[in-house]
């Protein structure tokens, strides 16, 4: 049997915190449109009603985890994996553990069928409020419905449930009850199709506002009260992870609770062009022109995190070589991996030059996962190559604006790219 929380912040032994069931109030919801007037934590909606059923009769459930670097941290997600395992005992639970850190819904819709879907997951967690809060209205709701439109196409019993993190950038807003305008945009999706929601922000502020919590601070205690975050956006483990884990666990036993119809996931489409036909592939050699090279990441050292999403990597062995593909869409794009050795791409799009794209900046002094697309094109045939630009950069320069030296020069000598995986909206050819 599951033990109360604890009503103390978590320590490294107990890793719980309870806060306490606060009153949830009422958005506003005005025709077509959703409305910050008030900050709900749980909106429940069509609930997670497949869930509950088969959590029930199977005894075999996995739950996949679609997000960013918060989500990617061994905080609110393990958490909320371990609420589920201890309160179904007789169930064996599987993790798919889907969250890239630096990443939003754009990224999250392309590789939703090679890292989530193909492991057949019973419930999804879609976490990509902060990481999309630059991005335009429009691109959040294109990707979010692909994502939820991918997923109950896929499977139409498999849940959906939203989360929203939180930032400094949006503290202001719900501090006055107000949704930052992701949050808003991904209500929309989640109204128009039925889904849950949980927002950890709304305990966050309501906490900074009657002074029991400081948002950022150098250690996660200052005075005796609990500071959430050293950066403003990535909870610190022993107090932030732990006020989301807190927040997600009452809300979850709410949504278990409640057995509702299973939403009707037919509903007409909110944006006309749902990124519904994304895909993320390995590349074909056929598209490799000249001497190329490839390098399994788990045997690597230095990429071997990047083994969990990529089985190869690729990077032209001369500086003549070259990356040609045809495709039929209207976007076309690459992962690769942003770091040290990264230079700089010419990209030609049907005969005629498109873009000089750098493939580093001011974090390129450590490795990560990264994309970029050439997108908003007419749906038809194009032809896209791909080259290294051999004019050299700067990266000294482009790390100064974090204030970041370059103590090893050796490290950042080489300019060039590092592939991964194309994405496409439409179809190789």
């Amino acid at each position: 049997m599951r033990k109360p929380v604890n009503n103390k912040l978590m320590t490294n032994k107990t890793k719980k915190l309870n806060i306490g069931v606060l009153p949830i109030l009422i958005f506003l919801l005005v025709t077509g449109s959703v409305q910050a007037q008030t900050v709900n934590e749980l909106v429940g909606r069509g609930g997670l009603s497949s869930f509950i059923k088969k959590v029930k009769t199977n005894n075999h459930i996995s739950i996949a985890y679609l997000g960013g670097s918060i989500t990617e941290a061994q905080g609110w997600r393990e958490h909320s994996f371990e609420f589920f395992k201890e309160r179904y005992p007789n169930t064996f639970f599987n993790q798919i553990n889907a969250a890239i850190g630096g990443t939003g819904s754009e990224f999250g819709a392309y590789r939703l069928q090679e890292h989530v879907l193909v492991h057949q997951p019973d419930l999804v967690f879609v976490e990509f409020a902060v990481n999309d809060n630059t991005v335009a209205e429009d691109k959040i709701i294109q990707a979010i419905e692909g994502i939820v439109l991918q997923i109950k196409q896929n499977n139409p019993e498999t849940d959906i449930c939203f989360v929203y993190t939180i930032m400094e950038g949006f503290l202001e807003n719900e501090k006055h009850g107000q949704l930052p305008d992701s949050k808003l945009a991904m209500e929309k999706v989640a109204k128009h199709y039925g889904i849950p929601t949980i927002n950890f922000g709304y305990e966050v502020s309501k906490r900074v506002v009657e002074n029991s919590l400081i948002f950022t601070g150098k250690h996660f205690y200052k005075d005796s009260i609990p500071v959430f975050s050293a950066d403003g956006v990535h909870p610190f483990f022993e107090t932030g992870h732990a006020i989301y884990a807190e927040i997600f666990e009452r809300s979850m036993e709410k949504l278990l609770s409640n057995y509702l119809p299973v939403a009707d996931s037919t509903a007409g489409r909110l944006h006309p062009s749902p990124l519904i036909i994304s895909r993320c592939v390995t590349p074909d050699p056929k598209y490799l022109e000249g001497k190329w090279s490839s390098f399994n990441p788990k045997k690597t050292e230095g990429f071997e995190k990047f083994s969990r999403f990529l089985d190869s990597i690729y990077l032209p062995s001369e500086e003549s070589a070259y990356l040609q593909i045809e495709f039929k869409g209207t976007s076309i794009g690459f992962v690769d991996i942003i770091g040290p050795e990264a230079g700089a791409l010419i990209i030609e799009v049907d005969g005629k030059k498109n873009s000089n794209k750098v493939r580093f900046d001011e974090y390129g002094n450590f490795r990560r996962i990264s994309y970029f697309l050439i997108e908003d094109l007419e749906d038809r045939v194009h032809q896209v190559v791909i080259k290294i630009d051999p004019k050299k950069f700067d990266k000294e320069a482009i790390l100064n604006k974090r204030k970041i030296s370059v103590n090893d020069p050796a490290m950042y000598k080489n300019q060039t790219w590092h592939l991964g995986k194309i994405l496409v909206n439409g179809v190789l050819l």
